[in-house]
C-alpha cells in the first residue's frame, strides 16, 4: 500500500507501453513512481550526468538499490563493516 500512495505501479511494467523501459526516466519511474522520480531521480540524474534521464540507456538508474524497508546498508550482505577511520586511513 506505501508503494502505491507512492505512484508505483508494482507489476504493471511501469507507465510506458511495450514493458521494458527504454532510457533512465521510464526505468526510474516504473521503479519508484513519478513523484519520486521528479524529487530524487530527476534532479540527481541532471546534477550526476549533466543530462536529463530519457537521455541515458534504462541500466543507469537500474543500478541504484531500491529498498521497501527500513535497512539503510547499501548491501543485504549478513556482515558488512568499514575500516576504522574510513577508507582514507588505508590509503595515507
Amino acid at each position: 500500500r506505501a508503494l502505491a500512495r507512492l505512484g508505483v505501479e508494482k507489476g504493471t511494467g511501469g507507465w510506458f507501453a511495450g514493458g521494458a523501459p527504454l532510457n533512465s526516466e521510464e526505468m526510474a519511474i516504473s521503479r519508484v513512481g513519478k513523484r519520486l522520480y521528479k524529487k530524487v531521480f530527476l534532479p540527481y540524474t541532471r546534477k550526476q550526468w549533466g543530462r536529463h534521464p530519457s537521455e541515458l540507456a534504462p541500466e543507469v538508474t537500474a543500478r541504484i538499490p531500491l529498498r521497501t524497508n527500513f535497512d539503510d546498508r547499501y548491501f543485504s550482505d549478513r556482515y558488512q563493516a568499514l575500516p576504522v577511520g574510513g577508507y582514507t586511513s588505508l590509503f595515507v
